[in-house]
């Protein structure tokens, strides 16, 4: 067994799903290039490329209803100065997609909401997987100041609070994941 030290100038540590966390981000943000070089909607563009994959399509739409994204169940208007996101990801067997609505207050991120989307076949106890749905969303959170802590120049223990106000946002307006 080798073991060679090297300086990457990206911090690594565990991660909660081994490299799906990364990989589902660098392939989520490309597809979202792709669509707007295309002019297409981000959701749309993603279903034309599922046609054959009919548990990914349904997860992706059931998250876009539940989200009010316009064009697929009642859309809900977005509050000035925020914005959507989507990802779709596949892991160990499991589809997940997330909307989430974010703005910038005071040059900080800020998440408002997160539905969140699942597909994970069998499931013997809800509860588990509605816990992992949850610390996973919490648990992004924590890796995105992980990786860039300079682009919204938190000290420790501001990045506490921030996570403290997102973990008390999540709880107070509190709806079970989804879980086809």
């Amino acid at each position: 067994i080798a073991h060679v030290a090297t300086q990457s100038g990206v911090p690594v540590g565990y991660w909660r799903s081994v490299g799906h966390s990364h990989n589902a981000f660098f392939s989520e943000s490309f597809i979202d290039e792709l669509a707007h070089a295309a002019r297409q909607d981000p959701i749309a563009y993603r279903l034309a490329m599922l046609k054959d994959s009919p548990r990914h399509r349904a997860v992706l739409l059931l998250a876009a209803q539940q989200a009010g994204w316009p064009g697929h169940g009642t859309a809900q208007p977005l509050a000035p100065g925020r914005a959507r996101g989507v990802a779709l990801h596949e892991s160990f067997g499991g589809i997940v997609a997330q909307v989430v609505e974010v703005s910038i207050v005071a040059n900080v991120p800020r998440v408002h909401r997160v539905v969140c989307a699942a597909d994970v076949g069998v499931v013997v106890n809800p509860g588990i997987v509605a816990q992992q749905l949850e610390s996973a969303v919490i648990f992004a959170w924590v890796g995105w100041n992980y990786l860039v802590p300079d682009s919204w120049q938190f000290d420790a223990n501001k990045r506490g609070l921030v996570l403290l106000t997102l973990v008390l946002s999540l709880q107070a307006s509190y709806a079970a994941p989804l879980i086809l």
